[in-house]
């Protein structure tokens, strides 16, 4: 929830500013999705006593699948299996960056 939260505030902020528009805006918003996900496994590593990593990547995972399932609802069109994978597994590896940032932090 701390991920999509981020990532609205920053979407929002972007939106007022004019950055993140449909046509121009379309590597701020990926780059914010992104960043969202590694905020969210950062989170969840620190909220887990071990396995920061494993945790990280499935905030991830879950952001992703949410953030899928909202664009699904709202485009209305078939989505790409294959698409949606990608989407998971970028998710994971987003979000298990995060916890492993969430571990050296711990240790360090």
């Amino acid at each position: 929830m701390a991920g999509l939260g981020t990532a609205l505030a920053a979407f929002l902020v972007l939106g007022a500013t004019g950055l993140a528009d449909a046509g121009s805006g379309a590597a701020a918003l990926i780059f914010l999705q992104y960043s969202a996900q590694v905020v969210a496994g950062f989170l969840a590593g620190r909220l887990s006593a071990e396995g920061r990593a494993f945790h990280g990547s499935m905030a991830g995972m879950l952001m992703a699948a949410i953030g899928a399932a909202i664009g699904l609802g709202f485009s209305g069109t078939k989505a790409s299996l294959g698409l949606v994978v990608i989407a998971l597994v970028v998710g994971a590896i987003m979000g298990s960056a995060g916890g492993a940032l969430a571990q050296w932090r711990a240790d360090g």
